[in-house]
């Protein structure tokens, strides 16, 4: 999970290490692509969400994102969230 104020800059990200239920850091490829990908953390429109499939060095990952902001869309968005999990064998059908 990683959490961007609104100029998209990462001010909090981690990982949970399935094996070990730990925390992590990202994985290097989704920090990458964070950090490259500055369009999927610089949602304007409160009631957009992205979401997808990521093909990255650790594997394919599923990835979703969104602003932050209060239920029933009033106010200021200040941050986006966007949560990403590695496609294993136990998340397959």
């Amino acid at each position: 999970m990683a959490f961007a104020d609104a100029s998209g800059r990462i001010v909090y990200a981690k990982a949970l290490d399935p094996d070990t239920r730990q925390t992590a850091n990202l994985p290097d490829g989704l920090a990458r692509y964070l950090a490259t990908q500055p369009g999927l953390l610089h949602i304007s429109d409160p009631h957009e969400a992205v979401s997808g499939a990521l093909s990255l060095p650790e594997g394919p990952f599923l990835i979703a994102a969104q602003p932050i902001g209060k239920s029933d869309y009033s106010g200021h968005r200040t941050a986006r969230s966007s949560w990403a999990s590695e496609w294993t064998r136990t998340l397959s059908p």
